[in-house]
């Protein structure tokens, strides 16, 4: 009875651990997801805050153009720019002359730049 009883606290104590570290794992991961979706907010609000020296009215500007300008902002890492209308510019300029832009579904690169371009004029901001 002895040797059962022993046996019975071994499965239980490793039981107990198996679940504590399960448990362990998944607070982990649990809190690695939330560093990131902070980590990722911050970086939304840093570019959005950017955006807004070219565009006040970035909110209220086409569906179209918020979508060109938050693809080409995610290309460049816009987020960690300089805080100035000239390096938005530039770094927006920079992700639509890239091979592979994250551009709209449907917008070819030559009418990215273009839209860009017209965008940032419109704004008056080139040469800024």
């Amino acid at each position: 009875m002895k040797n059962t009883n022993a046996a019975h606290h071994q499965n239980t104590y490793w039981l107990l651990m198996m679940v504590g570290a399960v448990g362990l794992t998944l607070a982990t991961v649990i809190g690695v997801a939330r560093l990131a979706a902070d980590a990722g907010r911050g970086a939304g609000e840093e570019a959005y805050a950017r955006i807004e020296l070219i565009w006040p009215n970035y909110n209220d500007m086409p569906q179209a153009d918020r979508a060109l300008i938050a693809g080409l902002a995610f290309d460049c890492r816009l987020d960690s720019s300089a805080m100035t209308a000239a390096a938005v510019v530039g770094c927006l300029e920079s992700a639509v002359g890239k091979d592979e832009p994250h551009l709209p579904n449907g917008v070819t690169a030559d009418a990215a730049r273009q839209r860009l371009g017209e965008l940032i004029e419109a704004a008056g901001a080139r040469g800024n």
